[in-house]
């Protein structure tokens, strides 16, 4: 399927012949670092990892905002050993080598945020057995993603956001068991629906699915995803209810929802999310930056956009901010909503008055105190339009 290379070890020519081919091929002599290459051990060359038992085989490349820039040579393929390739946050340009499915034994795959660095979504990606990280964010490969991405057992980290990802969504994403996190927000042209399989791959923490073309209904199978702890489906063309399920969310700190078509009643079981910060509408502020790559962020939650505006916090590319609101959820709320959903949720109750920052039991109680004056009176079912404040 792949060629066969030769192992990459001091004890052949083969290792240093192709790092010397990626120092020429990514314009080594213009990095940031590059203390010793092309002179001595190549075990002692910055960025260059071995075998702590033999000291003789490269098992890892790590060149990572390091001012690199060119190709990456088909050479590569000759570290048959290696474990950890990361080339991320550089100039790399021209296409991502196939063969780079030869190396068996990768872990770690990193190039993300290397603009020009084109070719497609690799296919056959049960080649990387044992892979733990996948992150090719921010670059220009296309393609779809394919099903035998569930034959990744090992992996923990999926990060295909801002890429020019289309298709849909495999079913095969559930048998992920291992897996903590899975971005593909910002890919336009990813369509389809959320597979009901999702909710098989427990250990998830982090999900987003933002901006993208996504519709059809949140199935309720996402409720099994008991360890999540932030959930991004901003920006999508979702509709439906919210499952009640949920509720079951214990550990989920982030929820952004806002600039879909979702309707129905808000499920009674979100006064049970700890959510230490949560936003419904556009009106409610400005959030934080974002801390690339430690998820160390506030803490939100954000169903409609009249919130703020749409940044996912993983990521430190901002989302086009949705103007419009799109989410219409009906009267009544949760008797109880976490205190940070409060503030500016702007509620359509009855003879649509609006009412800000109540739960249902506070807005009964403004209803018989008559309300505030100058609303005008709309007709139409009582509902909750979670959407930008006049």
């Amino acid at each position: 399927m792949f060629p066969v290379v030769a192992a990459g070890t001091l004890g052949t020519s083969t290792a240093r012949e192709a790092l010397e081919q990626l120092y020429a091929s990514a314009h080594g002599a213009k990095w940031r670092a590059s203390t010793r290459w092309l002179s001595g051990n190549v075990c002692r060359w910055h960025g260059i990892e071995c075998d702590r038992s033999s000291h003789t085989t490269v098992v890892g490349i790590d060149l990572g905002d390091n001012r690199v820039s060119g190709t990456l040579p088909r050479h590569l393929a000759q570290l048959s050993e290696i474990k950890t390739l990361n080339i991320d946050a550089s100039r790399l340009s021209g296409t991502l080598p196939a063969v780079l499915l030869s190396l068996a034994q990768m872990e770690t795959l990193l190039l993300a945020s290397n603009a020009a660095l084109s070719g497609t979504v690799p296919h056959s990606l049960d080649a990387w057995a044992s892979l733990r990280e996948l992150d090719v964010a921010g670059t220009r490969l296309s393609g779809t993603l394919s099903p035998e991405v569930g034959a990744l057992g090992h992996l923990q980290r999926l990060q295909l956001d801002h890429v020019f990802l289309s298709g849909t969504l495999p079913t095969e994403l559930g048998w992920l068991g291992s897996a903590r996190s899975m971005f593909t927000h910002s890919c336009k042209h990813l369509s389809g629906t959320l597979p009901t399989e999702l909710g098989r791959a427990s250990a998830l923490q982090h999900v987003s699915f933002a901006a993208t073309r996504l519709s059809g209904t949140i199935p309720s199978e996402i409720g099994e995803l008991h360890q999540l702890r932030a959930l991004w489906l901003v920006g999508t063309r979702l509709s439906g209810t919210l499952p009640r399920s949920i509720g079951g969310w214990h550990a989920l700190r982030q929820l952004e929802i806002h600039g879909n078509r979702l309707s129905g009643t808000l499920p009674t079981g979100m006064s049970g999310l700890r959510l230490s910060r949560c936003v419904l509408t556009n009106s409610q502020g400005q959030h934080a930056s974002a801390h690339h790559g430690a998820f160390s962020f506030p803490h939100r939650c954000v169903l409609t956009n009249s919130q703020g505006p749409l940044q996912p916090l993983h990521s430190l590319r901002p989302v086009d901010r949705a103007r419009d609101d799109t989410n219409l959820f009906a009267c009544p709320l949760p008797e109880v909503l976490p205190a940070p959903c409060r503030p500016s949720l702007v509620c359509h109750g009855v003879g649509g008055n609006r009412t800000r920052g109540l739960s249902t039991m506070a807005m009964q109680g403004r209803r018989r105190g008559g309300g505030r004056g100058g609303n005008k009176r709309r007709r139409g079912p009582p509902r909750v339009g979670l959407g930008v404040a006049t």
